[in-house]
Parts: C-alpha cells; structure tokens; sequence
C-alpha cells in the first residue's frame, strides 16, 4: 500500500483466533505492547473504525493500521516485534 493511503481494510478474525487474543488480554504476563496490539485487532473485528480504534487503545491511528495490516498479511506472527539489526560499534579513538 502506498505511503499515505488511508483505505481501511476490514479485519475479520475467526473464533480461534478471537479467543487466542482475548486470552492473551487476560494473562498477567503479557506485554503491554502484545496486548495493546490485541484489544486493537479485536475492536477491529467488533466493526469500530480505526480512528476511534486509536483512541480506545492509546496508539496514534497509523500504528492501528500498521498493526492490523501486518496481521492480515502474517496473521499472529505480524503482531510480534521485528528483529531489529544491531546497532555497529562507534568509531573508536585509540591514544597513544
């Protein structure tokens, strides 16, 4: 999709997957990033749009759809943190 377009792509989850979120909305340990991803995809699914989906969640709209997108191309594996490629060693000044 380019930069910039703003179409909404519906997001509709079957039963398992529904439940699997919603369990991950209940669990203690779950990351506050996962879940916030979660409740997302799940008011999603209810039919809010995503603006009044950012809202709810506290996450600007472009990240709702970020996240939504990511799920309908890779389904549970987008919602996880990419590996992020480390970051080079500084240039290091050696004295004499």
């Amino acid at each position: 999709m380019p930069r910039g377009q703003k179409t909404e792509r519906p997001v509709q989850l079957d039963d398992a997957t529904r439940a699997l979120l919603a369990g991950w909305l209940r669990r203690a340990h779950t990351s506050l990033r996962i879940a916030k991803r979660a409740q997302a995809l799940l008011l999603l699914d209810a039919g809010q749009p995503y603006a009044a989906t950012a809202r709810r969640v506290a996450m600007s709209e472009r990240h709702v759809r970020k996240w939504a997108y990511r799920f309908l191309e890779e389904r549970l594996a987008g919602l996880l943190d990419r590996q992020r490629p480390e970051r080079l060693p500084g240039v290091s000044v050696r004295r004499r």
